[in-house]
């Protein structure tokens, strides 16, 4: 599968959906639905709301996103980064199709290359890592994620403090020490408003 490229900024989002659009696979969204469900915690994931994912490198951030992306093969994913750390294989060994991913590795345009993928609602799932997102941005972003009924994964390495308004779910990923464990990834999840759910 050849890597896409989004236009760069300044060009107007219609360019951005010829581009997107000529990938293979792209077709309509399944109808749209409230959330989704997850394997790695008892709620389930909204739709066209924020969830924060925070946990050290190394945690399983990126495994927990891949895994709920997995779990819902019929919808397309957007892997947005400020810095080129995506490694593809990886999320083939995951269970996710590799033409069903769109990855846009934007740099400094990465808060850009957010809006413009969530503008185009062609992804269910959309992943943002590295953006460590202001308010101002936070705020765009929850915009067009509530239009485009897209489940918006922060993953940031500590939680973000004054964005914390915009979050619909918070979840902290965490490996397990222990051998015997069957799965390693833990999530713990936290609904905005602080109330610790079962994980």
């Amino acid at each position: 599968m050849a890597l896409q490229t989004l236009p760069p900024p300044g060009r107007d989002a219609r360019e951005t959906l010829r581009v997107l659009r000529a990938i293979p696979g792209i077709l309509p969204l399944p109808p749209r639905r409230s959330s989704l469900p997850f394997s790695l915690i008892q709620e389930s994931v909204p739709l066209g709301r924020l969830t924060e994912i925070s946990g050290g490198p190394g945690s399983g951030k990126s495994e927990a996103v891949l895994r709920f992306a997995a779990e819902h093969p019929q919808g397309r994913l957007a892997w947005v980064e400020a810095d080129p750390l995506a490694f593809p294989p990886a999320f083939a060994s995951l269970g996710v199709r590799l033409e069903r991913v769109l990855f846009a590795q934007a740099g400094r345009d990465a808060g850009w290359a957010a809006l413009q993928v969530l503008r185009s609602s062609l992804f269910q799932v959309v992943a943002l890592r590295g953006l460590r997102p202001g308010e101002a941005l936070l705020h765009q972003i929850q915009l067009e994620a509530e239009k485009a009924g897209s489940a918006v994964f922060l993953l940031e390495d500590e939680p973000l403090e004054g964005g914390s308004w915009a979050l619909a779910l918070r979840l902290t990923a965490r490996r397990s020490q222990s051998l015997r464990s069957p799965d390693p990834l833990r999530v713990e999840a936290w609904k905005a408003e602080g109330l610790r759910m079962a994980g």
